[in-house]
């Protein structure tokens, strides 16, 4: 009896095995995430909160989050009948707390992505507006959650212009409504 060596057709994966890659599209679901995520995007579709909405998403490192974001985030982004218009597509901000190593970085890079995020969608005046707003919550947020001395210059204008974070939420409150 002779013992054979493998050849590389005879060792080539059998397609069990998977990256550990999220999927980004529905054809590569094969978990049926399909519905969930038409009725969430419905849910958000149809909110007409006068307030800020929160959703999370909850469950443990490699259960599919991002999977489920990616597929949920296709499908706010492209209605399917083409008559939406662009002032009713949600405004869709991608941010990952894991990328900032301080409460300083975090805070100050998530209101930088949401006024930019406003402003890529084609609102640029509106986006300039609540854009310094944010910037300027986002100097004062970062002082008062991490003490950082480099920010004091940038909050110490925002107070000295008379605005406090209750100030800024007030006016942001004012304006957001704008995006529809």
């Amino acid at each position: 009896m002779t013992s054979e060596q493998p050849t590389a057709e005879k060792r080539k994966p059998s397609g069990s095995l998977r990256s550990d890659e999220p999927i980004r599209s529905l054809e590569d679901d094969r978990l049926a995430r399909g519905r969930l995520v038409e009725v969430i995007a419905g849910h958000i579709l149809a909110t007409d909160a006068p307030e800020s909405v929160v959703i999370a998403f909850n469950a443990p490192w490699g259960a599919g989050k991002s999977s489920f974001l990616n597929l949920l985030e296709g499908r706010l982004a492209f209605d399917g009948d083409g008559d939406e218009q662009a002032s009713e597509q949600p405004i869709i901000i991608r941010f990952n707390p894991w990328h900032y190593g301080s409460v300083e970085q975090l805070v100050r890079m998530f209101f930088a992505e949401l006024a930019r995020g406003i402003g890529k969608a084609g609102r640029q005046e509106l986006g300039k507006k609540i854009g310094d707003l944010l910037n300027t919550a986002g100097a004062i947020a970062s002082v008062f959650s991490s003490g950082a001395g480099s920010l004091l210059k940038d909050a110490g204008k925002a107070l000295k212009d008379d605005k406090g974070l209750p100030e800024l939420k007030a006016q942001l409150d004012k304006l957001l409504p704008e995006l529809n």
